[in-house]
């Protein structure tokens, strides 16, 4: 272990330690009593931001919100996420909290949820808990706890475990329903669209007069998670010979600007001039519903493993999605359709010994990029 990995390793350890002693909360709930029936007041930490996780989620939420008795729903995240929970799921009460809330911004949250009733149970969906998981649970006393920390007794209702599970996460949370006595629907994830959000990128893309418009999303969280730029821009060039009307969007964020650039400057000098045009770029403002409208609006889409994985899956766009060499993590987040498209909704591609997807085979992503483009716009065309 490098010294720099040793340094967070054993102060995570210290914050977690000394969180769990001061915090510490048992819950009364036994496990083999648990019922959604008795599920009055849910409370959901969602606080890591993560819209992916929170679409896998999607079929839960709705699952939840359609119980019978009505159950209250309370969600704490950060800003980016309050509009998917508020304006598409409907959850009634959304509170914003910063990404690393301090012990008074947790009270304060805490305080105001209180104030609609006691909380029976408690979710979080982190694989670690962090001092903020302890502190509110001790805040909220709630009578469940529910979580895939396996370091944590407290935690009645355990999900999965997050060294070995390796089943679609949405699997996971059926099997939490069931466990509670309720037969989930289907798994089916919720497009995060609006009305509104719809009209506005379908006025920006020039719908539906072009609509041939294959997305590229390149990019993840870290680096390592990421194509190269001469790679995105073969897939340009292949996705705009296929067919005298495709288009490309990037679905790049401008905070990526200057990995962008790298993009925009690997393409030949006729196809920079159908920038704007022929080649789209999201706006520099665009905001999360927005982002999965414009993934909604697609007749396909290339990307490596990330949220725009499951937005695709949600709104039925055919996909091809690639995964580093990782097994229990492909389990989890490889793509969970309910369509029945006649091209065959995804197709994806773990590349063995590749840790590092700027290191992946490039002639074997030209090649699946390839067949997928073809096959998807001979469906287009017929």
């Amino acid at each position: 272990m490098a010294l720099k990995q040793k340094f967070f390793y054993y102060r995570d350890l210290i914050r977690f330690n000394w969180a769990r002693s001061k915090f510490h909360y048992e819950p009364s709930g036994q496990p083999e009593d648990f019922a959604w029936s008795k599920v009055k007041h849910l409370v959901v930490l969602k606080v890591d931001g993560k819209l992916g996780d929170t679409e896998v989620m999607s079929h839960f939420y709705r699952n939840v919100l359609d119980l019978p008795h009505k159950p209250k729903l309370t969600v704490v995240c950060p800003d980016n996420l309050v509009p998917i929970y508020r304006d598409v799921l409907k959850v009634s009460a959304v509170y914003p909290i910063s990404r690393k809330p301090k012990q008074p911004e947790i009270e304060a949250v805490c305080a105001q949820i209180l104030a609609a009733g006691k909380v029976d149970l408690v979710l979080s969906t982190e694989p670690n808990y962090w001092p903020r998981d302890f502190i509110f649970n001790y805040c909220l006393k709630p009578d469940y706890i529910a979580g895939c920390d396996p370091r944590l007794k407290e935690i009645n209702l355990f999900l999965f475990h997050p060294l070995n599970y390796d089943q679609p996460i949405a699997l996971a949370f059926a099997a939490f329903l069931q466990r509670g006595g309720v037969e989930p629907s289907p798994i089916a994830y919720v497009p995060f669209i609006t009305p509104e959000s719809s009209a506005h990128v379908r006025a920006n893309l020039e719908l539906p007069e072009h609509d041939r418009y294959i997305g590229i999303n390149p990019c993840g969280a870290s680096e390592r998670r990421r194509l190269t730029p001469a790679v995105v821009a073969t897939i340009t060039h292949m996705i705009l010979a296929a067919h005298p009307q495709s288009r490309v969007l990037l679905l790049v964020a401008r905070q990526e600007q200057e990995y962008l650039d790298a993009v925009l400057k690997q393409l030949s000098d006729e196809e920079q001039k159908l920038v704007g045009s022929r080649i789209q770029l999201l706006p520099e403002q665009c905001s999360v519903i927005d982002y999965c409208t414009y993934i909604d609006n697609l007749r396909g889409l290339i990307t490596i493993d990330t949220a725009a994985v499951h937005l695709a899956c949600a709104s039925d766009v055919p996909q091809l999605s690639f995964y580093n060499d990782d097994p229990i993590n492909y389990g989890r987040w490889a793509p969970v359709y309910s369509c029945d498209d006649p091209i065959g909704c995804s197709q994806s591609k773990r590349f063995e010994g590749c840790l590092d997807m700027r290191e992946a085979p490039q002639e074997e992503i030209y090649r699946l990029s390839h067949e997928f483009v073809t096959k998807l716009m001979a469906y287009i065309a017929g």
